[in-house]
């Protein structure tokens, strides 16, 4: 099992949106036992590649006791996945990917024989990639990574979820930022750096950006520290520094990463 992390330094490579071209394993197949629907009974859970041609696989496929539950045609290099233990059952985690290590990101349930889909990060704003994730007290965290959001960048957030009527569910829509880049300084680490603003920027008191504050001047330097979406679209993100604090607005944005040291890329 694999959980990919990407670092700053490695997408430093693909500042000129050249495609970041993984290589796949040679190993076909792997089958797992564990006890998925929590009866007490282990299944066999087989992930299987296959269709193989030009460094790519066509097909992606996960059985569940010999019977196919879950399949994706697409030109893949490899997948990751990961059991994850909540109450007495094992959610599954799958993550088949090509270029860029991009690809869907989604966790199934075992439930009447079937594997039921229970989320799907995509839903999520500014999810490209998943850093870890894992479960703690009945719940699922997982560090969501972007690669451009406003303000910062590359970055990454901290999102919890419930499983609710047969769903898991974000616990909140305002999620705490773990981290973002200073090339200034070094380009392997995340953190809630205080940078300043390559540009002057507008700052709301509400976290939906109805009620403007104030107009923060160009060379302030601000630490990122929330971000609040309703949506796959737009989100605001929660500044404080130098006196000044409030949220920004994606719907500001004008693709410029006007944190000095922060990087990011399509």
């Amino acid at each position: 099992m694999k959980i990919i992390k990407i670092t700053a330094a490695i997408l430093a490579t693909s500042m000129a949106l050249l495609t970041m071209r993984p290589i796949p394993t040679k190993a076909a197949s792997k089958t797992v036992s564990i006890d998925m629907n929590g009866d007490g009974i282990k299944e066999r859970i087989t992930f299987k590649k296959s269709q193989y041609d030009n460094n790519y696989y066509h097909l992606f496929t996960v059985s569940v006791n010999g019977s196919r539950r879950f399949s994706s045609k697409d030109w893949l290099y490899d997948y990751n996945y990961k059991f994850i233990k909540l109450g007495k059952k094992h959610l599954l985690y799958i993550n088949p990917y090509s270029d860029n290590y991009d690809g869907p990101m989604l966790i199934y349930e075992y439930r009447g024989d079937k594997l039921k889909k229970v989320y799907d990060f995509d839903s999520l704003y500014g999810c490209r990639w998943i850093n870890s994730i894992n479960s703690k007290n009945n719940k699922i965290k997982a560090m969501i990574q972007d690669s451009g959001a406003p303000l910062i960048g590359y970055s990454s957030c901290y999102v919890t979820l419930s499983y609710r009527n047969g769903r898991l569910k974000p616990d909140s829509s305002t999620l705490q930022v773990a981290g973002y880049q200073d090339t200034n300084i070094d380009s392997t680490q995340m953190k809630r750096y205080s940078l300043p603003v390559t540009k002057s920027i507008r700052i709301y008191s509400d976290k939906k950006c109805t009620k403007y504050k104030q107009t923060v001047p160009k060379g302030t330097r601000l630490r990122v520290t929330k971000r609040y979406s309703t949506n796959i679209k737009s989100a605001s993100f929660y500044v404080t520094g130098d006196g000044y604090s409030g949220w920004y607005s994606s719907k500001d944005w004008d693709y410029d990463v006007m944190l000095d040291g922060c990087t990011g890329v399509a």
